[in-house]
Formats: C-alpha cells, structure tokens, sequence
C-alpha cells in the first residue's frame, strides 16, 4: 500500500487530451509516433503527446488549443508536444519544444493551466497571456514579446524576464551569454500572423457556458450561426 501511495503522483495526469491541428498551408508534416515517420499533414488533425510538427519551405501551420490559445509555424520550423496531459484538478499541462525556426505563441493559460515553451537552453512558464515570437537557429535563440511578458528560466542559470516591446537573444553555445533589446524587430511572418490573429478575435466567441472546448468555434462564427442542442 505504502508503495502504491508514493507512486500515486506518476499517474496523476490523463493523456486523455487532443489539440487540433488548425490550418495547414504548403508541405506540412506531422509525425504521430505510430511508426510510419513523418506524413503529410491535413487540416483539423487531432494532436497528441509526442506529436511531431514540421513545415518546409513553402510550408505554415497553426495548432489551436482548447480555450483559443494558438501555436503559428513560419516555414521550416518544428515543434515536439511533449506534454499534453490534464491534471486531475482539470487543469490543463503543456509542454512543447521548438527544434529550429520561428514559432507565434498566443497564449491565455488558465488558473490552474501549466504551459510551458522550451527554446534552446532556456524554458518559459507562461501563468498569464502573452504574445511572443520564438525563433531558433543553429547558433542563437530569440525570443520577441509582442504582449504581455515572459520569463525564460535555465539550469544554472538567472531567469531573464523578456516584457512587451523587447527582444532577448541567447548564445545556444553559452547559456549565460545573452542580451535584451529595448525594440521589437518586425519578422517575415508577423503580418500573417497578425492577420490570423485579427481572424480568430473577430470570429471567436467563447462559450464556455455551454463547454470547455472552445477550439473550432471561429470558424464556425466566420462561415454562419448556429445554436447548441443540449441532446447531442
């Protein structure tokens, strides 16, 4: 009995959780952990722990989480969920990691939601909204903030807190070499992302009176209405 209580906690969570894979233009690829490697990736496909993302050079993908919160791929860029789980206070555990390239993160975590960025050597916690853009190379990670502020932790390390309008730039070859701009550079992708944003806050309404999932419910506002019938 002892032994079963102090392994408990290893089974707190539920992997009982999906995202969906929200928008998919140009060669996107998606690996499912079943075997079969990297495919091709369609639009409104479930994701799931360990779930890989890749797009190429032509490619961009967006991956919606429950309450409307939103992950951007730019083109050659991958990302590894390698946490989506729940809590069993119904909180909501993610983790994912950005391989190389540049990623939009529009996040609103919840009260009792973990969610958590690893880019590079450095993890970012997110416990409140925020909007940034993580790009990674083979020599330097850069974190820009567009909202709200973020703060990158490292073993070892000080915690760096990155707020609106400024740019950190770690050294991947010494973690402890790093440097925040007081300005935020306009990247490639910022106006598609800003135009997607502009899409979801025109298009989204959230209904969590009626459920808990709101992901799907832009573009459903965008094509019409509808109402809920509580027998389905």
């Amino acid at each position: 009995l002892s032994a079963l209580l102090l392994a408990a906690p290893l089974f707190a969570d539920s992997q009982a959780r999906i995202v969906r894979l929200s928008d998919v233009e140009g060669k996107v690829q998606i690996d499912r952990r079943t075997g079969d490697g990297f495919e091709s990736a369609l639009e409104n496909l479930p994701v799931l722990q360990g779930t890989r993302i890749s797009t190429k050079e032509d490619g961009r993908a967006e991956i919606e989480f429950e309450d409307g919160s939103t992950v951007r791929l730019a083109p050659n860029t991958s990302i590894e969920f390698t946490r989506l789980s729940l809590h069993d206070s119904g909180g909501k555990n993610t983790e994912l990691q950005v391989s190389e390239g540049t990623a939009y993160f529009n996040i609103n975590p919840g009260k009792r939601d973990d969610f958590t960025v690893d880019v590079g050597h450095r993890s970012i916690t997110l416990e409140r909204e925020a909007r940034f853009r993580a790009t990674l190379d083979q020599s330097q990670a850069h974190v820009a903030v567009r909202h709200g502020q973020v703060d990158l932790s490292g073993q070892g390390s000080e915690t760096v807190s990155v707020s609106k309008g400024r740019t950190a730039t770690f050294d991947l070859l010494n973690q402890d070499n790093y440097n925040v701009a007081h300005d935020f550079e306009q990247g490639p992708y910022d106006e598609w992302n800003q135009n997607l944003d502009q899409y979801h806050s025109r298009n989204f309404q959230h209904a969590s009176s009626e459920t808990p999932y709101a992901y799907g419910f832009s573009d459903l506002n965008y094509y019409g209405s509808y109402i809920s019938d509580p027998s389905f």
